[in-house]
């Protein structure tokens, strides 16, 4: 579960972890439920991952936005939720 911003600062951080969960997992849901802001960066790096699941056969979902984060996620394709592919599950 990512808490708190997802922003230009935090954005290499979190850009590590999906490598490391995304080398062990098909199939991650991120949840968003206590993140409160995310700006282009934080939006596009969570963009950029859906692509990346899509074309390697792999699921990306984002689930629980609320608030800014929400209705930042509704101004892109990320509202959609992502893939719902088979695969084991890696939640962060």
């Amino acid at each position: 579960m990512l808490g708190g911003h997802l922003d230009v600062y935090s954005v290499p951080f979190f850009s590590n972890l999906l490598l490391a969960v995304r080398a062990d997992h098909r199939e991650v849901v991120v949840d968003l439920r206590a993140l409160n802001f995310i700006d282009s960066s934080g939006l596009r790096i969570l963009e950029n991952e859906v692509t990346r699941a899509r074309r390697a056969g792999r699921s990306f979902r984002v689930v629980n936005a609320r608030g800014q984060v929400v209705t930042a996620c509704g101004l892109t394709r990320l509202a959609q939720g992502g893939d719902q592919q088979a695969g084991r599950r890696g939640t962060l």
